[in-house]
């Protein structure tokens, strides 16, 4: 449904009926983020994010931007949201005004070249965990 932009009120109803008849099955919501990232429904991913159907379930943001960045098939613009979508809480946690401007650019500036990807991102991880330990001294 989500790929075939099928209407809301179809999601929504697909959503409670496997709310109601599988409540214990836990959905591979790396996996769609993934495939929606490949085929570049941006659009999709937003709406995912904006309806937290499942909140017990949870999306692994970063795992999914290091597999965008290895995929042939995804945009820049595609890699740059999953990018960003998997800092943001992290930004906001760190709540330092100026690496916000500098997550911004790292992200914004990142050339469309598929083996440039993975090494921004693993750049912008790692300049996270090292702003998070100094957090916590």
């Amino acid at each position: 449904a989500f790929w075939g932009n099928a209407p809301r009120k179809v999601v929504q109803f697909l959503i409670e009926s496997h709310e109601t008849y599988s409540p214990d099955h836990i959905l591979d919501w790396g996996s769609m983020i993934v495939s929606l990232g490949e085929v570049n429904a941006t659009d999709s991913i937003w709406n995912l994010m904006q309806q937290n159907h499942f909140p017990d379930q949870t999306i692994n943001w970063e795992e999914c931007a290091m597999k965008l960045a290895r995929s042939q098939c995804a945009s820049i613009e595609t890699f740059q949201l999953l990018l960003w979508l998997s800092v943001a809480n992290r930004l906001d946690a760190l709540d330092v005004g100026k690496w916000q401007n500098k997550v911004e650019i790292l992200i914004s500036e990142c050339p469309d070249d598929r083996n440039v990807r993975e090494e921004r991102a693993k750049l912008l991880y790692s300049n996270f965990a090292y702003c998070e330990q100094l957090k916590e001294a």
